[in-house]
């Protein structure tokens, strides 16, 4: 098993269910997942910066899910403060929206995410989802590494553009 199976997943997701569903499809992938789960955008970004309960023992992830309804801070506008900055830009970032709307698909990739993908329907297809996603991102793609992208822990502004 290649060690980057075993790097962290920040999933931004609010609904308790679609966590549950999410966790129990990863549970059934064929390599050890870490999920770490933010229930708002806000938490997302403390996450990402090793802030509050992230504080002292933050792994770096190696791809985040972001829902796009969220509370407190929109999904869109946290894959917009990860894109712009300097240290989490590289960060694959997979929107996991329940919405299909072309007008959400085409913005998130305008403002930089990796991949949309719209949550499927039942957990045979999540299942299949979660394999071939964790599949590509944690092994078939070189990311860059942790060092570069999360030395400098000190981010602390949001720009909610």
């Amino acid at each position: 098993m290649s060690s980057r199976a075993t790097r962290s997943i920040i999933v931004v997701e609010d609904s308790n269910e679609d966590f549950e569903i999410l966790q129990f499809a990863c549970k059934s992938a064929s390599f050890e997942l870490n999920l770490v789960r933010c229930e708002n955008g806000e938490e997302a970004v403390d996450c990402l910066n090793g802030r509050g309960k992230y504080s002292g023992h933050f792994l770096p992830p190696a791809l985040v899910l972001l829902d796009l309804n969220l509370p407190l801070m929109s999904g869109k506008e946290v894959l917009r403060y990860i894109k712009t900055s300097d240290r989490l830009k590289t960060l694959p970032v997979v929107v996991f929206s329940s919405s299909p709307n072309p007008k959400d698909i085409a913005e998130c990739y305008r403002i930089g995410a990796s991949s949309y993908i719209v949550k499927p329907l039942g957990l045979v297809q999540m299942r299949a989802l979660i394999e071939s996603l964790t599949r590509y991102w944690l092994e078939l793609v070189e990311l860059t590494p942790e060092v570069e992208r999360y030395e400098d822990n000190s981010e602390t502004t949001v720009d909610r553009r």
